[in-house]
């Protein structure tokens, strides 16, 4: 289980989010609209930046990065348009305070599976972590393998509730050293501590451990 001075840890190594970044200018301005497609005026830039891999091939397999990515743009939009009140749920809850995260099991499999269609197992997971991103948990295929799950609806699921188990374990731990009697007042000294939301520093913990193999 994961201390909650680990993720203070990976938080001070990673940094500050930078604005600027892909993720930081995704981060900042999908929360502030409705609308999909100012979402993936954000979230191709990001998925380039932080997907290269699935995106090479299809890329070969164009004209031009152009019409690689008109296509995206149009195919990713008229997805998330179709599952924009879906996608509205998430945005309004955080994972490790959703007790019966069962009840969005369905929701959740359904939505990871559209988006992985587009984007692949890795993107689909970083979509909906930047659409919800106190509830939703990025991964990659280190951080899967690390974890025992694969890249189905289903295993992201299973993901999901290990990462609410782990961030939960986290906020206890703070709670318990500072002797803080309230869970939701610790979880938000710890956040704000860190600078991020649990489920990102929960996501940069596992990058630099099980990607990067770092000793944290």
């Amino acid at each position: 289980m994961v201390h909650y001075e680990k993720l203070i840890k990976a938080s001070e190594y990673m940094g500050e989010i930078a604005t600027y970044s892909t993720y930081g200018c995704a981060f900042k301005v999908i929360p502030k609209y409705d609308d999909p497609l100012v979402w993936c005026s954000s979230l191709i830039p990001f998925l380039y930046d932080w997907n290269a891999p699935f995106f090479i091939d299809k890329i070969k397999d164009s004209a031009s990065l152009g019409e690689c990515t008109v296509k995206l743009l149009e195919s990713l939009c008229k997805t998330l348009e179709q599952m924009k009140i879906r996608i509205n749920v998430f945005r309004k809850l955080k994972l490790d305070l959703t007790s019966n995260l069962a009840r969005y099991k369905p929701l959740i499999i359904k939505l990871y599976e559209a988006l992985k269609q587009i984007v692949g197992a890795t993107g689909a997971a970083k979509v909906l972590h930047l659409l919800a991103p106190n509830f939703f948990v990025m991964w990659d295929t280190s951080i899967r393998r690390a974890y025992g799950v694969n890249d189905s609806g289903e295993d992201y699921y299973r993901f999901l509730e290990k990462m609410r188990d782990e961030i939960r374990e986290a906020v206890n731990s703070y709670k318990q050293t500072y002797n803080i009697d309230n869970y939701e007042e610790a979880r938000n000294d710890l956040e704000l501590i860190l600078g991020r939301p649990l489920t990102k520093a929960i996501d940069e913990y596992n990058w630099l451990k099980y990607t990067k193999r770092q000793d944290i």
